[in-house]
């Protein structure tokens, strides 16, 4: 069927005839398409398109077009040499360097038609044994040498205009991603920074440059003339290594520390929640991204809260005092009259009185405490938790035996070090061993175990009671504000004690839960930052 005169020559001239059409005709055929598709998503029709061609032609810069003239005529005029003097000119594989100008430069459309040009002008030349393939004797080995010379163009020429188009395209999303990630950014209420390793701003946001300042700016440096208006809430300075951005290059996670910024003309201060963390970047260095959340509102507001908390507590306590005075000194009165029927009665209200006087007292000083505890500013310092616990456990069971009470046992063993506050820290604890003592039944002693383990960073606490315990599903709820979890057992409480402690464990990064004692009782575990060996 092949007849005697077929060889494997034969074939692959057939073979790379078909690949170039299907190549040339494929890549038309996908151009043309994604003409079509965009101009109908565009305007919702192909109607008028040559008109709209004949437009854009006409708005096409002079100087394009005369460039798309100058190529395609130099690129097919040199091809032409190439070709019609291919004995003394031997250059027409060095010509592809052409179709790559071309493709770089042209549309991929002309680069379509530049192949098919230089397909058309190595075939004539070919067939009238001219040009550098017309030496090859064996017709069917030049057939296989023109077929790759034009395939080889026609694949050199749409690679790189269709990868020219990919990148384009590709920049173009990019770009417009870019751009709504900026305006993303700069909606952001809260200031964004990303620092390099030397102190180099890389992005900032619009909120970052107007909390810190016009000087801090994409580019510039985190430098000393930004530095010396930063501020600890405390008035002292921040020295270099203790930037949040610092420290989390160094590897240290900052979260929620407040800082206080005096613009440049000294005319404000803003206080400022810094958060920043640690960003690898592609090249294996770091950055920081660093967040300001302005609190100036807030921190003015709770101030205001605090002074006015003073003040109304002052206020209340100077009438309670004369209440308590007046009530004692009637008391001794009554003490030194004779015997009557109405002295009873008169005792008993006078007991109630004394009672209710109390109950508002405790509850004025709670709410001072937890105003204090809610709004405070944790100063850390190593604490030594064995000497605080015995000292505090000493002082409860002093209390106790005073009032006439068995004395509470305590167990506890060598306690590690805290970094904490050491006021709250004994506040906390205060609260937590009270509460363990008031809330034992009437005929139960006492028994308090107090431990402390390491974990990571963090050191968790546990203070283990024998008391009356936790009511069911109220183990979460008894650390609300004014939450009582035994209102009507007796127990006197304004229920803030806890409360009080949540919020110092939460103020130090920590946590606390309350659980049930396996031996009966409550259990309550808090954890705060472990302090530093030295």
């Amino acid at each position: 069927m092949l007849g005697e005169d077929y060889t494997w020559l034969h074939s692959v001239a057939w073979m790379a005839r078909n690949l170039l059409s299907i190549l040339i005709i494929g890549v038309a055929g996908l151009s043309i398409g994604q003409a079509v598709a965009h101009y109908y998503a565009r305007h919702g029709t192909l109607a008028g398109w040559h008109r709209h061609w004949a437009a854009t032609l006409r708005e096409t810069p002079w100087w394009r077009i005369t460039e798309y003239v100058v190529i395609a005529v130099c690129s097919t005029g040199l091809y032409l040499v190439g070709f019609s003097n291919a004995a003394r000119l031997p250059i027409s594989f060095a010509l592809i360097g052409l179709t790559v100008w071309v493709a770089t430069r042209l549309p991929t459309p002309f680069v379509m038609a530049h192949s098919l040009a230089v397909a058309l002008i190595s075939t004539v030349f070919t067939l009238q044994n001219r040009g550098p393939f017309a030496s090859v004797e064996n017709f069917e080995l030049r057939t296989v040498i023109l077929e790759a010379f034009a395939g080889l163009v026609a694949v050199v020429g749409l690679a790189l205009a269709l990868g020219r188009d990919e990148r384009q395209r590709l920049m173009a999303e990019l770009a417009t991603h870019a751009e709504l990630m900026t305006a993303i950014v700069d909606s952001i209420a809260d200031g964004l920074a990303v620092i390099d390793s030397e102190g180099r701003v890389v992005m900032r946001n619009l909120a970052s440059a107007h909390l810190l300042g016009s000087q801090f700016a994409p580019n510039a440096r985190f430098t000393d003339d930004l530095a010396d208006e930063l501020f600890h809430p405390d008035g002292s300075r921040y020295r270099d290594e203790e930037r949040a951005y610092r420290r989390a290059l160094a590897g240290e996670e900052v979260r929620g520390e407040e800082m206080m910024i005096r613009t440049r003309q000294g005319t404000e201060v803003r206080c400022l929640r810094v958060t920043a963390t640690r960003l690898r970047n592609p090249d294996g260095t770091h950055s920081a991204v660093v967040v300001y959340h302005d609190i100036t509102a807030e921190r003015r507001h709770r101030d205001e809260l605090t002074s006015f908390a003073g003040v109304v507590a002052h206020d209340l306590l100077n009438p309670l005092a004369s209440v308590d005075g007046w009530s004692n000194a009637l008391l001794e009165d009554l003490h030194e009259m004779p015997a009557h029927p109405a002295l009873d009665p008169a005792f008993a209200d006078l007991a109630r009185l004394s009672h209710a006087s109390g109950r508002m007292r405790s509850l004025i000083e709670d709410l001072l405490a937890y105003t204090t505890a809610r709004n405070a500013t944790a100063a850390p310092a190593r604490v030594d938790l064995t000497a605080m616990v015995a000292e505090i456990t000493s002082m409860r069971a002093d209390a106790a035996i005073a009032a006439g009470r068995p004395g509470p046992e305590f167990t506890f063993d060598e306690l590690p070090p805290v970094h904490a506050d050491p006021v709250l820290v004994r506040q906390l604890l205060d609260n937590l061993v009270g509460n363990a003592i008031k809330y034992t039944a009437a005929d139960v002693i006492p028994v308090l175990t107090i431990t402390a383990t390491r974990e990571g960073d963090l050191i968790r606490v546990c203070v283990a009671d024998n008391g009356i315990g936790i009511p069911p599903g109220q183990h979460d709820e008894i650390f609300a504000n004014f939450h009582r979890a035994h209102p009507d057992s007796g127990y006197q409480g304004t229920g803030l004690g806890l409360a009080i402690c949540a919020r110092i464990v939460e103020v130090h990064g920590g946590t606390i839960t309350a659980s049930d004692n396996p031996g009966g009782g409550s259990r309550f575990t808090f954890t705060l930052p472990a302090a530093t060996d030295v």
